[in-house]
């Protein structure tokens, strides 16, 4: 097919975002459902009226594909349900015992938010899109993964897949929701808009900051070093203004946050010159998947810089901790020396490592956390030569050469259009991910966020090589674990990341890599070569099996049996993301047990 065979569709945002919310209604048992053949019924009794939906498809792990329309009956109505208000107010009446009014309030206004940002998404991507079809059709490109190697340079790959991978979180109702940007500042700040930031840099007074650094350089010195053009106009402009340069950090400050934040905040710091805002020294940036971490628009391996911004995404206030100032560098010092000693997994495995942060000092910690920075290693410096890096949510969004997902067109191009080929491709990737997270798991106690969002899949000539993982705010640790293997952290007092729970370590390993990772590609593939899920589980289930027996002697015996229990026997654990949001938890997980679909493949 060429890539300009069809018009491309107009997609009905809202009714995908209906089918999102009753996905999620049904996947985390908030209504009483059941499913005949290809429809799915939920009975609202406070309302004495059922929801039925149509052509629908029943996937592992709680998984629903609805193809067809949503019809509300009642004994004397019968209706499509086309509006997001309409199936909120229902929903809403059938868990009032259960929901603070307020809350779902708030819930309700985040849908409604995400809704009008999906809108203004579907419409640029699809645009985008058509261009890009286009061009692919122009320079007779036989994949979007050649047209970019031979058009763009790493740096520039990595930030093409960063605004392609458009379409957020596969199954939470808030996926678009970012509460508190206008409609024009959530085009301009938003990856999927693909728009330059100018990022301004500001002088902070060191007195009011705690740094944190993973290496002995001085950070001024490091600064200079990775950024010298803003550093030379900053040093400067200090002079210029007659202050002290050495008694001053640079510090980067989101320009939404400093104008909606900052200037409420730490006006006194703005006062009495403490805080001074250069808006004519910046450097010119692109926001990455997670809006708030952006990238150097150069082509110079600068590193990413994440920074807080007080916006209401997904599901949390995306700010920066001062735990996740304190934890970055000291979690890295841990981490290299274990992928140093591991020789990184076979290869499988590198690391971004956030190597200084730092934070504003104030009475409130609520409010210290809106002025912080963390620096994280550019992943193209983690590149050899010849090799092309892909955020794994990329791999998901439709090529618009052959209209199908970018990983089934990497397996046609690096293997061949059979099951055969995918299963055998599959494997090849598999491989990879469960060695590169599971020796890291299983040894060490320490399981990365290995989601779609924080993984980087490296790919050479089509085929994967290795896994570039980022974001160490979200990881757990097992702390037993990691000191019976020689290794303490000094983890910051108030930090989620430390625990003696080793579920809660577990879960974290099984919902990042295994299911939101790995379970979404076994999903993909089910769906496009209309095979059972249970072929590919079933790989997942002998390679895990293999690499459990081939790292015993390094675990301890009880652990082993622990894990090895709770990953290929026991019920998993889901998030019940929906659920959270309903009840204003974020560092505090609700989970749903589902049937671990390893145990019957």
């Amino acid at each position: 097919m060429t890539a300009n065979a069809t018009p491309w569709p107009s997609p009905n945002t809202e009714n995908q975002l209906i089918k999102r919310l009753l996905h999620a209604c049904v996947r985390e048992q908030l209504l009483s459902h059941v499913c005949k053949d290809s429809l799915l019924l939920i009975s609202l009794p406070r309302s004495k009226k059922t929801i039925i939906a149509s052509k629908v498809q029943q996937f592992q792990l709680g998984k629903l594909k609805i193809d067809g329309e949503i019809f509300l009956i009642s004994q004397s109505q019968f209706q499509i349900i086309t509006r997001v208000d309409h199936l909120l107010s229902l929903i809403r009446l059938e868990l009032s015992d259960m929901i603070d009014p307020s809350q779902w309030d708030k819930f309700a206004a985040e849908i409604n938010n995400c809704n009008i940002n999906k809108n203004l998404v579907e419409g640029f991507s699809r645009n985008f899109n058509h261009q890009l079809a286009r061009e692919l059709s122009q320079f007779n490109a036989n994949s979007l993964f050649e047209y970019v190697n031979s058009r763009l340079t790493p740096a520039e790959q990595l930030m093409f897949f960063e605004s392609w991978a458009a379409k957020g979180h596969p199954y939470h109702p808030c996926h678009k929701t970012k509460l508190g940007f206008s409609t024009k500042a959530y085009q301009k700040y938003s990856p999927e808009f693909n728009q330059d930031i100018l990022l301004p840099l500001a002088a902070v007074d060191k007195s009011i900051i705690h740094l944190e650094k993973e290496t002995e350089q001085d950070f001024t010195e490091w600064f200079s070093l990775q950024f010298p053009d803003a550093w030379k106009a900053w040093t400067e402009k200090m002079r210029a203004s007659g202050l002290a340069a050495d008694a001053f950090y640079p510090l980067f400050i989101h320009p939404w946050q400093y104008e909606n934040v900052i200037t409420k905040l730490f006006h006194t710091f703005i006062d009495n010159g403490k805080l001074i805002y250069f808006r004519d020294i910046y450097v010119t940036t692109k926001a990455s998947l997670s809006f708030r971490t952006l990238m150097i628009k150069n082509d110079s391996g600068q590193p990413h810089i994440k920074l807080p911004v007080a916006v209401h995404s997904t599901s949390a206030m995306r700010t920066i901790s001062p735990a996740s100032v304190h934890n970055g560098p000291r979690l890295g010092k841990i981490l290299r020396q274990i992928l140093d000693q591991e020789k990184h997994f076979g290869g499988r495995l590198k690391l971004a490592y956030e190597s200084y942060s730092m934070h504003v000092h104030f009475a409130n910690p609520e409010i210290e956390k809106h002025l912080g920075i963390i620096y994280r290693d550019n992943p193209v410096n983690l590149l050899d030569k010849n090799e092309t890096p892909i955020v794994v949510a990329a791999l998901f969004e439709e090529s618009p050469l052959h209209r199908v997902p970018l990983f089934i067109e990497m397996i046609h191009m690096g293997a061949g259009n059979s099951l055969n080929d995918a299963i055998a491709y599959f494997s090849e990737y598999c491989r990879i991910v469960i060695q590169a997270y599971l020796d890291l798991f299983l040894v060490y106690g320490i399981a990365l966020e290995g989601h779609q969002q924080n993984t980087i899949a490296v790919f050479r000539h089509h085929h994967p090589v290795r896994m570039i993982a980022r974001d160490l705010g979200g990881l757990r640790i097992h702390a037993p674990t990691l000191y019976e293997q020689g290794y303490i952290l000094e983890a910051h007092p108030q930090s989620a990341t430390i625990t003696q729970d080793r579920q809660e370590v577990t879960n974290k390993f099984l919902h990042t890599v295994i299911q939101y990772h790995l379970g979404e590609i076994i999903l993909l593939l089910a769906q496009e070569y209309r095979a059972p899920e249970s072929v590919f589980w079933k790989l997942v289930k002998s390679i895990l099996h293999a690499r459990f027996h081939e790292i015993r002697e390094k675990v301890n015996p009880q652990r082993w049996q622990e894990e090895y229990q709770a990953v290929m026997e026991d019920d998993w654990q889901i998030k019940g993301l929906m659920r959270m949001r309903l009840n204003n938890l974020y560092n505090k997980y609700i989970y749903i047990h589902l049937k671990n679909p390893l145990r019957d493949s």
